[in-house]
């Protein structure tokens, strides 16, 4: 809670840095301290963690891949660095069905600050009007996306679309 509260507000951080601060603030809140080398030690086990169990939803590659299929731009903008991204797209097979894939690294942006999604842009040469932004997080994939005029889905568990609409300026 406090790493989160203290880095996810700004514009821009590195995952490294918020998942560090969070080691931190739990080892302190059980009454222990860590080393820069354990901090690091324990973000890059998570990372792993993270890349060797993501499971993709039942109908993914086969929806993306249908999208492209049909003249598509198919994008990933996600909330994590290089590092996590190119592990995650290279070992759920998503290569083949994306066009590109952001982080928030590469466009020193977090989600919902416009500046990832403006980048994202850049790389699928459209305008916001001609995006349907689709994702999990009600703030990350639907107000962020839809402050720069986007249209969005939210998807929910259990695989359901909840919404799906543009804001009204």
């Amino acid at each position: 809670g406090p790493a989160f509260r203290a880095i996810a507000p700004r514009p821009s951080y590195l995952p490294r840095e918020l998942f560090g601060a969070a080691f931190v603030a739990m080892a302190e809140t059980l009454g222990g301290t860590l080393d820069d080398d354990q901090v690091r030690e324990a973000v890059d086990r998570q990372y792993a963690a993270t890349i060797d169990a993501a499971v993709l939803r039942p109908d993914c590659l086969a929806t993306l891949g249908r999208l492209r299929a049909d003249g598509l731009h198919v994008q990933i903008v996600s909330n994590i660095d290089e590092e996590q991204l190119t592990g995650l797209v290279e070992r759920l097979g998503l290569a083949r069905v994306l066009v590109a894939a952001t982080s928030s690294e590469a466009a020193d942006s977090c989600k919902p600050d416009p500046g990832i999604y403006e980048f994202a842009l850049q790389k699928a040469e459209c305008v916001a009007a001609d995006v349907l932004f689709v994702g999990d997080s009600p703030v990350h994939d639907v107000v962020g996306p839809q402050s720069i005029g986007m249209a969005t889905a939210l998807l929910v568990a259990g695989g359901g679309v909840l919404w799906v609409g543009r804001h009204k300026a």
